[in-house]
């Protein structure tokens, strides 16, 4: 939130690095047709990095 931007992680439920690739790479997609610019090396053990995420607060507690 201070401007670091956005690590997303993800995994697979058998923790299977196959499947769990697939769904790095299904998160990749996704967000990418949202429009946002990516940092990933397209392994299982790195973090999807969204380095331009602008933070918006909504509310007010």
């Amino acid at each position: 939130m201070a401007g670091q931007g956005l690590m997303r992680a993800f995994n697979h439920v058998n923790d299977d690095v196959p499947d769990k690739l697939k769904v790095g790479l299904a998160l990749k997609e996704e967000l990418e047709r949202a429009g946002f610019v990516l940092e990933w090396d397209g392994t299982s053990s790195q973090r999807i990095n969204v380095p331009k995420f602008d933070w918006k607060r909504r509310y007010k507690p």
